[in-house]
């Protein structure tokens, strides 16, 4: 999430399968929305400073209740994702990609789809998935 006036743009996290290493994906295959560690840390730290704390603790306590129901996962980050967001930023360097959006790459990458969840629409527009195959994301909630 960067913020762009207003509070802040929700970005990089992808809808996703219940499974892992799942094949290309299609829209009736989703079951979970999976939260990038990263976007879930922005959140908690962008709501505590426009909101307050109360307001951090009742966002994140809505998040944990709908992951403990299996409505979200929380995506595990390996070091090598963190390298591949590297390189995402580095490749579209004139984006000014912040590390949220490029791990959310790498992340729609590892679930092979091209759907991504941001409010932040542009960056995402200019950027090709990596997944083989895919030449755009789907940009949610607005082209789902």
């Amino acid at each position: 999430m960067t913020r762009r006036g207003g509070l802040a743009r929700a970005t990089a996290h992808v809808a996703a399968p219940t499974g892992t290493s799942p094949p290309l994906l299609r829209p009736q295959d989703w079951a979970v929305s999976l939260r990038s560690p990263l976007v879930v840390t922005e959140l908690d730290h962008l709501i505590h400073r426009d909101l307050g704390f109360s307001a951090a603790m009742q966002v994140m306590e809505a998040l944990n209740d709908r992951m403990l129901e299996g409505q979200y996962r929380l995506a595990e980050l390996r070091p090598a994702d963190l390298v591949a967001a590297h390189e995402v930023r580095a490749k579209y360097d004139g984006l000014r990609l912040d590390l949220a959006d490029a791990v959310g790459v790498v992340l729609a990458d590892r679930y092979r789809t091209d759907r991504i969840f941001t409010l932040g629409q542009r960056d995402h527009r200019a950027i090709t998935p990596l997944t083989r195959g895919l030449s755009s994301f789907r940009i949610l909630p607005a082209g789902g």
